[in-house]
């Protein structure tokens, strides 16, 4: 198995628009930084960080654990075998943490540990995150395309005219999600060539394991790409033996050995207290998969349009690049159908598929092989559909991080089906729209119309000054 080499271009002129690439990207998410802290999962893993930085231990505070909202196992595990709470987020997401956390600790001394770190320091290290995002992706798009012009387009169209906007102005982990997974992608491939760099691809695998267990489905995929790179290449096994049996071995037993450490077994992945059903590959197929793919609030194609506008240049790409295609169309099926087996599926409280991000703009790259000189017609729907996502994004960022939820859950036990319907098969920032084009007037707004004469007026009265407040508040720093 060999891939094709790397398409040539001009240095100079590839340097150029890279540069340029990085400076509006740096514009952009400058410009763009959020007011609010994300809440949820990644103030606890910044919180074992500053822990381990300050204290030097990785349990955290028993006090902490105990005003902390949420139910048992929901954020912190205990470990019956020292008697000490952990967080239960893959220690990865405490490593990356350790900037922003350290110059917090620099700015505001070494005083009580606690969850709160500074928007403005949070926001920072994710622009950093967002132009290495933007640089690796510009690099890869060199296989493909030899037009710097095109790449940087490429580039740009998935960071602001996909839901992967949300995730760099969030500061969870799927914005080094992505870096991981590209990383590990590029090195892979560049490993069909000189089997060297399988050490690095397994590095980034590596990070993503510890990351979140679930990237533990990357493992078999790489083995047998490096298996078949040997064989299509005729090289004798004995060359691939070493970087195909360490990597993976040496990151299972660090799985495990933090495992034990944090939770009591190497067995416990830290998801095992609190709703342990949710994790398992116990759900539905057809729930979990159509949803992903079809359903109106939960598609990858809804948030991530790049991947619609890739379909027609497949063939080319299947013919040009026919290993990168297997390994792409590979992870791909093999996330979606584990993923869509984990009742968990949805990633709720957050925006979009947000499972699925990681491998979306690499899905993505056949758009780079589309011909839109000869598909005229073609280009114009393309660039219409990215106008209106980026449009969708615009409306989605401008608001709270958890919009949809502070409106939809104080009718959660009142949903008949045409509420669920409104909410559940429309994207979220048609939604906000919707609202706000109606904020003099929010009885006009369909939500409204149909909740009339099923909430009593206080309560009718009380539900729209939530939802005033929540169009009101907005979610821009600067």
């Amino acid at each position: 198995m060999t891939s094709i080499p790397t398409i040539p271009d001009q240095a100079q002129p590839s340097r150029r628009m890279g540069i340029l690439l990085l400076l509006i990207v740096a514009i952009i998410d400058a410009a763009f930084m959020p007011l609010q802290i994300w809440p949820g999962d990644a103030q606890v893993w910044r919180l074992e960080t500053r822990t381990f930085l300050q204290a030097g231990h990785l349990w955290i505070d028993p006090r902490i654990v105990a005003s902390t909202v949420g139910e048992p196992g929901q954020y912190y595990d205990y470990n019956p075998a020292d008697g000490q709470s952990y967080s239960k987020y893959g220690i990865a997401n405490s490593l990356m943490a350790i900037p922003p956390v350290a110059a917090q600790l620099l700015i505001s001394g070494n005083g009580p540990i606690s969850l709160r770190t500074s928007a403005l320091i949070l926001n920072l290290w994710n622009l950093l995150l967002c132009l290495l995002l933007a640089a690796v992706l510009y690099r890869i798009t060199r296989r493909y395309s030899p037009k710097p012009a095109r790449r940087a387009f490429f580039v740009l169209a998935c960071l602001f005219g996909t839901f992967l906007w949300y995730y760099q102005r969030a500061q969870g982990s799927e914005i080094y999600q992505l870096i991981f997974f590209a990383l590990a992608y590029e090195f892979l491939l560049r490993g069909f060539e000189r089997p060297r760099w399988f050490w690095l691809a397994w590095l980034f695998v590596a990070l993503l394991l510890l990351t979140r267990v679930f990237f533990g489905i990357l493992i078999p995929i790489f083995a047998a790409f490096i298996v078949g790179s040997a064989i299509a290449g005729r090289r004798p096994l004995r060359r691939i033996l070493m970087p195909l049996l360490i990597p993976p071995v040496a990151m299972i037993l660090l799985l495990g050995w933090i495992n034990d450490l944090k939770f009591g077994s190497p067995w416990l992945t830290g998801y095992h207290q609190w709703r342990p059903e949710e994790h398992l590959l116990t759900g539905s197929w057809l729930d979990g998969v159509y949803g992903l793919l079809f359903s109106g609030h939960w598609s990858v194609f809804t948030y991530f349009p790049v991947l619609l506008i890739a379909l027609p240049g497949m063939k080319k790409f299947t013919e040009e690049h026919r290993p990168d295609f297997l390994l792409i169309l590979t992870t791909f099926v093999a996330t979606l159908l584990v993923l869509g087996k984990i009742p968990s599926w949805r990633g709720e409280w957050s925006y979009g598929p947000r499972y699925m991000l990681f491998l979306l703009p690499i899905v993505s790259l056949p758009a780079l092989t589309v011909d839109f000189g000869r598909a005229r017609v073609w280009a114009f729907v393309a660039a219409a559909g990215l106008l209106f996502s980026l449009w969708l994004q615009i409306e989605v960022n401008r608001v709270d991080f958890w919009f949809f939820y502070q409106v939809q859950q104080p009718l959660d036990r009142l949903m008949d089906k045409e509420t669920a319907q409104y909410f559940y098969d429309h994207q979220e920032g048609i939604i906000i729209h919707d609202l706000e084009s109606h904020r003099r007037d929010l009885d006009g707004a369909f939500l409204f119309r149909h909740l009339r004469g099923q909430l009593p007026p206080e309560r009718m009265e009380q539900y729209r000054d939530r939802v005033i407040r929540e169009l009101d508040f907005s979610n821009f720093y600067w």
